[in-house]
């Protein structure tokens, strides 16, 4: 093997492929980067959305209530108003009514567990495609 000799490649010829691999391996990085970016932002979106169905969700059941209490008290008016009891000095101010606290706890579980299952997902999608291109 002594009379073995390498061909001679220009330095500019060496650079020029160096700098052609650095640029796919970057190109091919920032790709990986940006397909994550996208699928946390899909993830943060959805994490949003649930956020603000569970708000609409509680709210309308406080609407639920205080018109629930509205109405009771509506019949209520009515009633004395026909037997002759009820005076001009009634109360009809309404307040705004909240459901127990234990309807809040509930909501608070609910919104728990939808993020604990958004993790889980994004755990899997970042796993799988790490994982299985190298598989």
């Amino acid at each position: 093997m002594v009379g073995y000799e390498h061909p001679a490649i220009p330095k500019e010829t060496g650079l020029q492929a160096q700098s052609t691999t650095i640029k796919l391996h970057f190109e091919k990085t920032l790709e990986e980067k940006r397909v994550f970016f996208f699928l946390f932002l899909g993830l943060v979106f959805i994490a949003l959305t649930l956020r603000c169905i569970n708000g609409l969700k509680y709210q309308r059941r406080c609407h639920k209530l205080t018109l629930r209490l509205a109405t009771e008290r509506l019949k209520q008016i009515k009633m004395r108003r026909n037997n002759g009891l009820a005076d001009e000095t009634d109360n009809f101010e309404i307040q705004f009514q909240q459901p127990p606290l234990s309807y809040f706890g509930k909501l608070k579980r609910n919104w728990t567990m939808h993020i604990g299952f958004l993790i889980l997902v994004y755990v899997f999608m970042v796993f799988s495609s790490v994982v299985l291109p190298y598989s």
